[in-house]
């Protein structure tokens, strides 16, 4: 028989948002919520989405991306303003 797991589904609805993404405090606390997914964890995140997405967020994520697990960024999707 196989084990359940439970799983998140983590949305992050970035809309009216860019000044607040741009202050390190947000920046330290998304990647404390994702590293601690990563570290305790691993296999609890099914999918991390961030929906209406800056264009000033890809230059933010990029800052972030060094330092999450390349299994974790594999769970990871962009949906921009076009929802």
């Amino acid at each position: 028989m196989l084990e359940e797991r439970e799983q998140v589904v983590w949305i992050v609805d970035l809309s009216g948002k860019i000044m607040q993404l741009a202050s390190k405090r947000i920046l330290d606390s998304v990647y404390k919520i994702v590293a601690n997914l990563q570290k305790y964890f691993p296999d609890m995140l099914a999918k991390l989405v961030f929906v209406n997405t800056p264009m000033l967020f890809d230059t933010i994520w990029g800052k972030i991306t060094p330092l999450i697990d390349k299994n974790t960024l594999q769970k990871v999707v962009m949906i921009g303003d076009e929802l």
